[in-house]
């Protein structure tokens, strides 16, 4: 499980287009977290817009003083920092989390790096005191992921990238950020639960890949295999992956992408040519 990555935006907030449960309660919460390390994984991503989500990971750590998680966490886009107060800021966030360091900081995306471009030193500085491990930015669009990889220094990416994503333009990046140095987490690989939704409940604004699910669910009928299983190997293969975030609405999900985390399923790249999805803004979580 050492590429597995915790998403715990579940747990500081509703989210997920096919969350049925809502946020877990507390016991819920501290019950995922404390299973996930338990099975090995230890890295979390979070953000400090993702609701109650630092409390939950702080509450755990003081409870379990023996089980530190290493966090990713995201800078807030609509906090105004003005020059030379990002490291009071971080240094609060560690000690919201109940950490000594944070393991990855990242920019929350594209357009508040752009505006706050004084901040990549301040970042690097924070870096080299130690209270910042490793600098990313997370990121959507195609040509953000291309201009951060050729014209910025971090030491890793978070993009969306999952069975629909078009692999030729992908494997260009898996390429020039092998070449950079630079790590990529891979998020969005469910589509924040889409792929599970049936035909019957599916969003209109998102009909048009309703086709390729199906495509897929039949492929995985036809193997006898779980969708998630699917999807979730796809990603887990790439060489060019170093990471694989997975969130959970519940227990059971943890538990089952646990269980598929290792599988052997080699998905065939007939079924990979079929899917041709134009509109990129349907596998963009933030535009729907």
């Amino acid at each position: 499980n050492k590429k597995l990555i915790l998403g715990t935006v579940q747990l500081g907030k509703d989210y997920g287009i096919n969350n049925t449960t809502g946020q877990p309660n507390f016991l819920q919460s501290q019950t995922i977290l404390t299973t996930a390390y338990d099975n090995n994984i230890r890295f979390l991503d979070t953000a400090e817009s993702y609701g109650k989500s630092h409390q939950v990971i702080r509450d755990f750590h003081k409870t379990n003083t023996d089980k530190r998680f290493k966090v990713f966490s995201k800078l807030n886009s609509k906090v105004k920092i003005k020059k030379n107060q990002l490291e009071e800021h971080i240094l609060k966030t560690v000690n919201e989390l109940y950490i000594d360091s944070m393991y990855g900081y990242m920019f929350h995306d594209y357009s508040f790096l752009k505006k706050n471009n004084f901040l990549i030193n301040e970042l690097s500085l924070i870096k080299s005191k130690n209270l910042i491990q490793k600098i990313g930015i997370s990121l959507y669009e195609f040509s953000e992921i291309i201009d951060v990889i050729e014209n910025y220094n971090f030491d890793f990416i978070q993009i969306p990238f999952n069975i629909f994503s078009d692999i030729k333009k992908f494997d260009k990046i898996f390429q020039k950020s092998s070449d950079n140095g630079v790590k990529i987490f891979a998020r969005s690989i469910f589509l924040q639960g889409l792929i599970f939704i049936s035909k019957y409940n599916f969003p209109e604004k998102l009909s048009p890949l309703k086709k390729n699910i199906t495509q897929l669910k039949s492929y995985c009928e036809k193997h006898k295999i779980e969708m998630n299983e699917l999807a979730l190997s796809y990603v887990m293969k790439n060489k060019f992956i170093d990471g694989v975030i997975l969130g959970v609405d519940n227990l059971s999900q943890l538990k089952n992408n646990i269980k598929i985390s290792n599988t052997t399923h080699n998905v065939k790249k007939a079924i990979i040519n079929k899917i041709n999805i134009k509109d990129e803004t349907l596998l963009n979580p933030s535009k729907w």
